[in-house]
């Protein structure tokens, strides 16, 4: 999956979405009623919704296994991201207007036990076990110089909680994804 999976008309619905329930729930403490007459819009996805004020992170929760539509995940992905990410405080109505939207589309997830099976270029990756997990998108990777032994050991250490090498384990289970990213800058 890559950008081109959604249309420029169908980024910008999304991302209207995404932005206006933000708008309406901080006026008003109510999720935004959507009405999508666009059924492409409706797939069941994963999305993650991050928010970002001069160019540092504001905000970012997301949902890996769909629980319903894709307008509906994004509309409480970004509601979220928004006033629940304990990373930071709640975003205020007035500060909106400096908060750049980036949506993040997931494919279903895939298993895989290698840890060189997977693109540092392209694909995120989930870890789980021993109760725990975590979760990195491939636009992280990106923006490092990370090799794939020191991507894993990240996400296992300060995403999911783990030893850095549990990823290695037999009983912890890997899993790749790829994602439509789109923003409105």
């Amino acid at each position: 999956m890559n950008v081109d999976s959604f249309s420029k008309n169908q980024q910008t619905k999304l991302l209207t979405i995404a932005r206006q329930s933000i708008e309406h729930y901080l006026a008003n403490k109510k999720k935004l009623a959507i009405t999508n007459l666009d059924e492409a819009l409706n797939i069941k996805r994963g999305c993650f919704v991050s928010l970002k004020k001069d160019n540092k992170l504001r905000g970012c929760v997301g949902q890996i296994a769909p629980g319903g539509p894709l307008t509906e995940c994004i509309r409480d992905m970004a509601i979220h991201a928004a006033v629940l990410d304990k990373r930071f405080d709640p975003v205020e109505i007035n500060e909106l207007s400096d908060i750049n939207i980036e949506i993040s589309v997931l494919t279903p997830l895939v298993s895989f036990r290698d840890p060189k099976d997977f693109s540092l270029e392209e694909d995120g990756v989930m870890v789980r076990g021993f109760g725990r997990h975590g979760l990195l998108l491939p636009q992280v990777a990106a923006s490092t110089n990370w090799t794939q032994q020191q991507f894993l050991e990240f996400l296992c250490k300060e995403k999911a909680g783990l030893d850095k090498s549990a990823y290695l384990e037999p009983t912890v289970e890997l899993f790749k994804f790829r994602t439509a990213t789109f923003n409105e800058s």
